[in-house]
């Protein structure tokens, strides 16, 4: 969890904009398709292109995925 929050304090500040293509639902199961533009640390900015996949059960979500290519996120941020 302490990972996760430090990728997100650095992560968070350099999201600049998000643009949503497309909801595909299935059931208790929801798909986002999406693209999310960020600063990167040379001061280029990047888009990754994602899909999110949720399930919700009782009005709550009990699962969440990222799926995206990291070329551009890892370049951008020297990982």
């Amino acid at each position: 969890r302490k990972e996760y929050e430090a990728l997100l304090h650095n992560f968070l500040p350099r999201h600049i904009g998000w643009k949503h293509h497309q909801t595909l639902e299935n059931g208790n199961e929801i798909c986002f398709i999406e693209d999310i533009y960020l600063k990167g640390l040379n001061g280029e900015n990047i888009t990754l292109e994602l899909a999110e996949w949720f399930r919700v059960e009782n009005g709550k979500i009990v699962y969440h995925k990222v799926f995206y290519d990291p070329t551009e996120f890892n370049k951008a941020f020297n990982i």
